[in-house]
């Protein structure tokens, strides 16, 4: 259906292709060459949950870094010959790998399952009253992205490649490390809940909370300092060039801002379905919704692509502020004050890492030609 659908899809998401037949026409095919993603990444899901519930979570979490890998790697061997296609096919395997990565875990577990579903059973019928509220609280990231892409279809060319590009290589820790540490807590919270143990449940998510700021402030910090360096690695081939480089790398410095509040609000996401509270992300979600919106046409005025991509990054840490307040307004204090000293300790090491991994870069970049691959390497590695 939505390979039929393609050209109704791009005209609802991509409104400023209308102008451009050749833009237009390229949007169609890539979407219907990528849309069997959507089935892979299914089965991933699918196989995701299965290992959860045996309490496997590192390689489930590390699956939806395949995808980043694929691309990555489709986009250094085959965007020669084959251009923008290259990293659409990189999207498929990349949905492929998802789920065979989890696969040899499933055989040697000897896991059967059955493609049946019994609707009068409990926990069916739970899970469907849950569903929609989960998928909308869980998609409101997402969705300030498909927002972000469809008015940047009316900016200049290039500006949804360059927001793509940059997000990818933000999604890279993010689905490492942020989603696998929400992933891996979510049942602890579950059961602290069921206890009544609300005690513990505030001191495992202050610990998912620190750990998270933990990885993705200094992660962040190495993403604004190396943006440059990473992209031109990564993506400057062929057609790619310099100045499409230089979009990227602004839009992946304003992603990066909101890195952290991205890893958080999916953690403090999951403790409100731990509590059994749907609704309150859902409700809060939406009006990050249209604040995203908003801010995405003030801020296109001054930044072009990159103002969405801020956008982007304010509606995420506006949306991680109000969450967290609601939370502790429904489970008391959690005593956010006190870890001021923590978070202090993070930043001042992320600056002295940012500093350095400058210093390194800079130094290669005087010693080395990079206008070779295998020196950009080096240059990026020793950063």
């Amino acid at each position: 259906l939505g390979i039929w659908a393609a050209p109704l899809l791009i005209n609802i998401i991509a409104i400023g292709f209308k102008s451009n037949i050749y833009k237009y026409e390229l949007a169609v095919n890539l979407t219907r060459i990528i849309f069997p993603y959507i089935g892979f990444v299914a089965v991933a899901a699918l196989f995701m949950g299965i290992l959860n519930s045996y309490n496997h979570f590192l390689i489930p979490a590390l699956a939806p870094a395949m995808l980043n890998i694929s691309v990555i790697i489709f986009a250094i061997t085959l965007s020669y010959k084959y251009g923008i296609y290259s990293i659409a096919l990189g999207v498929i395997l990349g949905g492929i790998c998802q789920a065979l990565i989890q696969t040899p875990i499933l055989i040697r577990k000897k896991l059967k399952y059955r493609f049946t579903v019994d609707f009068k059973d409990p926990g069916v019928k739970k899970l469907l009253k849950l569903l929609l509220p989960v998928m909308i609280g869980l998609a409101i990231t997402q969705i300030n992205v498909v927002v972000d892409k469809t008015i940047a279809s009316t900016l200049i060319d290039g500006s949804i490649s360059a927001l793509y590009y940059s997000n990818r290589l933000v999604q890279f820790p993010l689905g490492a490390f942020g989603i696998a540490i929400s992933i891996a807590i979510f049942p602890t919270l579950a059961k602290q809940t069921a206890k009544n143990n609300i005690t513990e449940f505030k001191k495992s998510l202050l610990f998912g909370l620190r750990m998270l700021l933990f990885i993705t402030i200094p992660s962040a910090v190495g993403l604004i300092v190396l943006k440059d360096s990473l992209i031109r690695l990564i993506y400057e081939h062929g057609i790619f060039s310099r100045a499409a480089t230089n979009m990227t790398a602004s839009a992946l410095l304003y992603y990066s801002i909101g890195l952290f509040a991205y890893a958080c609000v999916r953690l403090i996401t999951m403790s409100f379905y731990a509590l059994k509270d749907t609704k309150t992300p859902v409700k809060i979600g939406i009006y990050i919704v249209f604040i995203n919106i908003a801010l995405d046409l003030i801020l296109i005025r001054y930044l072009a692509h990159s103002g969405l991509a801020l956008a982007t990054s304010v509606a995420a840490i506006l949306n991680l502020i109000i969450l967290l307040k609601v939370l502790q307004d429904k489970i008391g204090d959690m005593e956010l004050k006190s870890q001021a000293s923590f978070l202090i300790k993070i930043i001042i090491s992320s600056i002295f890492l940012g500093i350095i991994c400058v210093l390194v870069g800079n130094y290669f970049g005087k010693v080395l030609d990079l206008n070779y691959k295998y020196n950009q390497i080096i240059q990026v590695t020793a950063s």
